[in-house]
């Protein structure tokens, strides 16, 4: 696992995220040029929240990201009805956006959202929570009209012949959601949200939406305490960087299309930076958030504004890490138990019905993310999450031989079968010794 000092200057590999950054920066700059023409620049401000649908897009056949955007472009307005029917009521509105993150969470979660998952939604609702009151549905229609140039932009390219759209398989990702870390990760994610919320108001903050907004960032990636950790470290050193180009905007203090062009380009810039570095990306996060909240109105002191961001930023950060901290050894273990089990049981009925091999993999899928998270936890647990590594390790081997038979390319179904039995035993014993009931 990289560490938090090397994370600062690494560039991690990452797909080029060009048709992504471009569609947003120009939905974003096209929706609030369109908005300064009407007399509405503000409006335009608040709307262009709605260019974030595009980012999920990916680089897929047309008919499948044109779908993807569109839900994202409905979730997004989701997010900013929510949290906008709660501004000028600061607790309700933290409770509110905590409540969304717990659901923007686990909906991304199930459904395998891509890149930025849940991040966004819950930027769209923390920052609907710091409007100004009474324009709720209004504020919401806006951001769904940005996501409605968002799908055209995505609709408008070259058709690549593809296979079409093909829906996740909902009622078997639901099924196995319960005993999943799901549900921790969207408590855990909404508990740092809403920590860092309430206690920005308790200490009359300024823009209480920036600490939520820190938090949900540093947790989007995961909630375990190596990577809030690392992501804590990324987003403050970003933060203090980005406030030497945000020191620049605000002196400039851009309005109309200024702003739209200057708004467009840092959009495509994020999209660009934050999978590779987040630190960078933050540069760019950093005065994109003070124009979206000065754009609109008269000019903000430089030093006091840029002070408050970085007073937010901590504390988002402060909140996630300490979130970060929350397991048990009980949950490691039983997390542990019942990824090791999915996976030899989607190895049995794989070797029943060869048809169900994608439950297979991605019962593998999940237990290699747990597996890499678990031993990303706090030091405290991390024996209870070693000692299952070899089991889960001896699981994915037997898996990879179910697999192999499927294809054709090994015999030895009964010896496999044999396997998953003694393997099945052995987890049943070292989760016994644990106390716990099976």
């Amino acid at each position: 696992m990289t560490t938090p000092i090397r994370a600062l200057t690494r560039l991690k590999p990452a797909p080029s995220r060009w048709p992504n950054a471009w569609r947003s920066g120009v939905c974003a700059a096209i929706v609030i040029g369109t908005a300064t023409a009407l007399g509405q620049p503000a409006l335009g401000l608040v709307a262009s929240v709605g260019a974030f649908a595009p980012l999920y897009g990916g680089r897929g056949p047309v008919r499948r990201e044109a779908v993807v955007v569109v839900i994202a472009a409905v979730g997004l307005a989701l997010a900013m009805l929510v949290g906008s029917s709660a501004s000028g009521i600061p607790w309700l509105a933290v409770i509110l956006v905590a409540l969304w993150t717990a659901v923007a969470s686990a909906a991304t979660q199930i459904l395998n959202a891509p890149p930025p998952g849940q991040l966004m939604f819950v930027l769209t609702c923390a920052v609907g929570a710091g409007l100004p009151a009474g324009h709720a549905v209004g504020y919401a229609c806006v951001v769904l009209v940005a996501g409605v140039v968002g799908i055209v932009l995505t609709v408008l390219r070259p058709w690549r012949a593809a296979p079409g759209w093909a829906p996740p398989v909902i009622m078997w990702r639901l099924h196995w959601v319960l005993r999943s870390p799901v549900p921790r990760v969207a408590w855990r994610t909404a508990l740092g949200v809403g920590s860092a919320g309430l206690a920005a108001v308790a200490l009359g903050l300024f823009h209480p939406s920036w600490a939520m907004i820190a938090a949900v960032a540093v947790l989007a990636q995961g909630t375990y305490a190596a990577i809030t950790i690392e992501r804590a470290l990324l987003r403050g050193v970003g933060a203090i960087a980005g406030c030497v180009v945000a020191i620049g905007v605000l002196l400039w203090h851009p309005r109309d299309y200024a702003a739209a062009v200057l708004v467009g380009g840092l959009l495509c810039m994020i999209e660009l930076t934050a999978a590779r570095n987040h630190a960078l990306a933050m540069v760019f996060i950093t005065p994109l958030s003070l124009t979206l909240v000065t754009a609109g109105g008269a000019p903000l002191p430089v030093l006091s504004t840029t002070g408050a961001l970085l007073t937010d930023t901590a504390l988002g950060c402060v909140a996630a890490v300490i979130v970060g901290q929350l397991v048990s050894t009980t949950w490691v273990d039983r997390q542990s138990f019942y990824v090791v089990n999915g996976v030899l049981k989607a190895a049995t009925a794989t070797l029943d019905d060869h048809g169900r091999v994608a439950e297979l993999t991605h019962a593998r899928a999940r237990a290699a993310i747990v597996r890499q998270r678990m031993m990303g936890e706090r030091r405290g647990v991390r024996p209870v999450a070693a000692a299952w590594q070899e089991l889960a390790a001896d699981c994915d081997a037997v898996a990879g031989r179910v697999m192999a038979i499927v294809d054709g390319e090994s015999a030895g179904a009964g010896e496999a079968a044999a396997e998953i039995r003694r393997l099945a035993e052995r987890a049943g014993r070292q989760w016994a010794q644990t106390g716990q009931s099976l």
